[in-house]
């Protein structure tokens, strides 16, 4: 009883980590990694992430074998919901995930390469999107009709990526100081109408939602319809103006059309990869001898059966 009682104050230890987005291991990536994962609610990865965390505390893991787990996790998840891949397969996956890493040598050497190769392994609904399904899902998602935690996780992710002079996108949206802006309006205005040209009707039902026409802004009510040059220009709110880093190349263009949503998508998509990267490993599994014999076992079957 007491070894179970012991058991238990373990875990909940490791479980109260997950909770308060504190590692205890003086790592603001991976702090910030748990905090983004709290914040999309997702529990399922929960067995699985506090057992990493239980093979770092004994030595088998270092802290940052630990972060890439985590960011490869977060990178599976999100790649996955943009996919629309089916979630019924994560509660298995993620129970089962130790180990499967650990099965291949009894041991948790070379962790890290292990776990890449084993969800890079899974099919169908347990699949890890390559960059290319990726890409495509990204490109052409109704994005503004994502749940709200997505939207805000993944404006979250293109403002402060990359740069530690970031922004509380999530307080500011959970507070509406920030809001997520159309910059082709959702109502188009006959200046609108004249400036994305004949094929106006076919551009706005095609690409309103989509994340090239999407960006972040604390001024949504005074831009609200108003002409692409009065949104950029604005004294107040204007693209110009702003103090959000994804609205410094919006600034820089003449006009808004057909030309510009594609090469923001381009552009978009293309950072994506490296956000949310496709993770590589040389990892493969050694050929046990037992293995040899069941598929020798199996073919003399086969060949037993034919004769």
């Amino acid at each position: 009883m007491e070894t179970l009682l012991e058991d238990l104050l373990r875990y909940a230890r490791l479980y109260e980590k997950l909770l308060t987005c504190r590692s205890g291991l003086n790592s603001k990536k991976l702090d910030d990694c748990l905090y983004r994962m709290m914040r999309l609610e997702i529990v399922v990865t929960r067995p699985f992430l506090m057992e990493v965390l239980r093979l770092n505390q004994v030595g088998k893991l270092t802290v940052d074998d630990v972060l890439s787990v985590f960011l490869i996790t977060e990178s599976y998840l999100f790649r996955r919901n943009i996919c629309e891949v089916p979630t019924n397969a994560l509660n298995k996956i993620f129970l089962n995930l130790n180990r499967e890493i650990l099965r291949y040598d009894n041991t948790a050497n070379d962790y890290v390469n292990k776990m890449i190769y084993t969800l890079r392994s899974k099919k169908e609904s347990g699949r890890f999107p390559d960059d290319r399904e990726f890409t495509q899902a990204l490109a052409t998602k109704q994005v503004y009709q994502m749940r709200g935690k997505y939207k805000a996780y993944l404006f979250e992710r293109f403002e402060n990526y990359g740069t530690v002079e970031t922004k509380d996108v999530y307080t500011h949206l959970d507070n509406n100081v920030y809001s997520i802006e159309h910059i082709m309006p959702q109502h188009l205005t006959p200046a609108w109408t004249e400036a994305l040209g004949p094929n106006y009707a076919e551009i706005h039902a095609t690409w309103l939602h989509r994340l090239a026409n999407l960006t972040l802004t604390g001024y949504n009510p005074s831009l609200s319809n108003n002409s692409f040059s009065e949104k950029r220009d604005a004294k107040e709110g204007g693209y110009r103006a702003s103090g959000l880093k994804m609205n410094q190349k919006i600034a820089r263009k003449d006009s808004w059309g057909l030309p510009e949503l594609e090469e923001r998508s381009a552009e978009m998509t293309e950072r994506a990869k490296t956000i949310w990267a496709y993770p590589k490993t040389d990892f493969v599994p050694t050929k046990k001898e037992f293995d040899s014999c069941e598929n020798c076992k199996c073919k003399l079957n086969t060949s037993a059966k034919n004769f």
